[in-house]
């Protein structure tokens, strides 16, 4: 059976045809495809973001070794584990007598397993405001020859204006 019609008729069979080829096309080769690349940018953005902020992490953990390491190479590395631990009371007792935070409790903490890059821990309980704590915080952060890492920081009380406290920290200090 032939077709039977004009030029012009042809012509717009011809039209409407590749259009309903391109469009079955597009609806089931393009589409998914232009879905799939959205999928793939969106899983590259994210994995760009999570390595430059794994690659600040490294930096920062970088330059606190290093800060270690300096420390280290000062006089206090051939300081005995007392010594050290008397070194880091009194440097914890300064930075509490600036803040005028009340000491209720300090502990020291055995370390697991000894190493010779082991720090040495203390578990603190203090009572005081958010000021206070904060002026301590700044004290204590303020130290050049030692690096004191807050292991743990809790926080208990408030509702008022001005609330008083309970304060729980663990400190492990590197010199």
């Amino acid at each position: 059976m032939a077709i039977v019609g004009s030029n012009r008729e042809k012509i717009l069979m011809m039209v409407t045809g590749g259009l309903a080829v391109f469009y079955i096309f597009y609806s089931f080769m393009l589409s998914p495809m232009f879905d799939e690349r959205a999928k793939l940018k969106a899983r590259l953005s994210q994995g760009t973001s999570e390595l430059q902020l794994m690659e600040s992490k490294i930096k920062a953990l970088e330059s606190v070794e290093k800060e270690l390491d300096q420390a280290r190479s000062k006089r206090l590395l051939t300081m005995s584990d007392g010594e050290l631990s008397l070194n880091v009371l009194r440097r914890l007792a300064d930075a509490t007598a600036a803040s005028d935070l009340t000491l209720l409790r300090i502990k020291p903490v055995e370390a697991k397993e000894k190493t010779t890059s082991e720090g040495v821990r203390f578990e603190l309980t203090y009572a005081g405001s958010y000021q206070e704590l904060n002026s301590f915080l700044k004290g204590l952060f303020g130290l050049n020859d030692m690096v004191m890492f807050i292991d743990s920081l809790t926080i208990k009380g408030g509702g008022l204006p001005a609330p008083r406290l309970d304060i729980g920290l663990q400190v492990t200090a590197y010199l």
